[in-house]
């Protein structure tokens, strides 16, 4: 009703004058900036995503100096299993028939970390690569779909991987040096990666 009193007085050019102020208004009064940048895309590990989990504590990092990884996995009914730091490390579950479906990593002393995951129903997702000490975030989470495969790579220094996969157990190792790409799991067989072991 107040509003069709004022469309009235103003006419719709006024309407819509006085609604582009009042947004403006709104906009200028809203909480400042938190400096975060735009979410993720809609094909993102994190897009419709469970909460995510904190970088690894102090206490769990490596020694910063050589080169080290951190990751965390998301895995189906238990969802984030916790930061795991080291030059040699495992994620995922063995044994258990639980699919993982998403990856956090984060490297120390390798140039930075890239990562890429084929995932059931949606393919290779963007490849998300990260300079040391901050977070690569690859497969997806609230969406129980599996992944499948994983491309891995580094800046500098040798990287070396090993996936286990459902009804094959563990695959054989992958290394490469340095800006190469290597890619452990399956890919076109519909199976489940579980669990992921990763040496820098």
């Amino acid at each position: 009703m107040r509003v069709s009193r004022v469309a009235r007085q103003v006419g719709l050019s006024g309407v819509l004058a006085l609604a582009l102020i009042s947004m403006t208004a709104t906009a200028a009064t809203a909480a400042p900036s938190s400096g975060r940048t735009a979410p993720p895309p809609a094909n993102s590990a994190h897009a419709n995503a469970l909460p995510k989990p904190p970088p690894p504590p102090t206490g769990v990092r490596p020694d910063t100096a050589s080169p080290s990884v951190c990751m965390n996995a998301h895995v189906e009914n238990i969802g984030w299993q916790g930061w795991v730091c080291g030059a040699g490390i495992e994620v995922g579950t063995e044994g258990q028939g639980l699919q993982m479906e998403a990856l956090e990593i984060i490297s120390y002393s390798t140039g930075g970390f890239c990562a890429q995951a084929h995932v059931e129903n949606i393919g290779w997702m963007g490849m998300d690569c990260e300079p040391d000490g901050s977070e690569v975030d690859v497969g997806t989470t609230g969406l129980a779909l599996r992944m499948e495969a994983v491309r891995l790579e580094i800046g500098t220094g040798v990287l070396c991987a090993q996936a286990h996969v459902q009804d094959l157990g563990w695959l054989k190792a992958t290394c490469n040096v340095g800006g190469q790409v290597i890619e452990v799991g399956t890919v076109g067989l519909g199976l489940q990666m579980e669990k992921l072991r990763v040496t820098v």
